[in-house]
């Protein structure tokens, strides 16, 4: 018999699977790990990873995220954020740590270590 929680857990994951279209905001307390196509706001209170094939078109927010495909929109994240090489953004960066491989595509600003408000 599983035991089931009556309130989430930050470490539930979620997933927008590969040909799978999201059209509205996502939010999540958990992490979310995004293979489709999100046409609206993602927010994950733990990580958030894009992959490769993957298209967001929307603000971001997470504690800390992995860009391997496309965001067009500004990402906002609390702690680390990664664009991997096959990476590219479309928007403005704000975090903590940033880490840029070689051959990623960044088109917007960077604002790195600033504690928020």
């Amino acid at each position: 018999m599983l035991n089931k929680s009556s309130s989430p857990s930050s470490d539930t994951s979620s997933i927008i699977g590969p040909g799978m279209s999201v059209i509205g905001d996502c939010k999540t307390t958990g992490a979310i790990h995004i293979e489709g196509h999100v046409e609206g706001d993602v927010e994950a209170g733990a990580a958030l990873v894009v992959g490769e094939n993957a298209v967001v078109q929307g603000i971001v927010s997470a504690e800390d995220a992995v860009i391997l495909g496309r965001v067009e929109g500004n990402l906002t994240i609390s702690s680390r954020l990664k664009v991997r090489a096959c990476g590219r953004v479309e928007g403005d960066l704000d975090a903590q740590t940033i880490v840029i491989e070689e051959g990623a595509v960044i088109e917007g600003t960077l604002k790195m270590g600033a504690n928020p408000a």
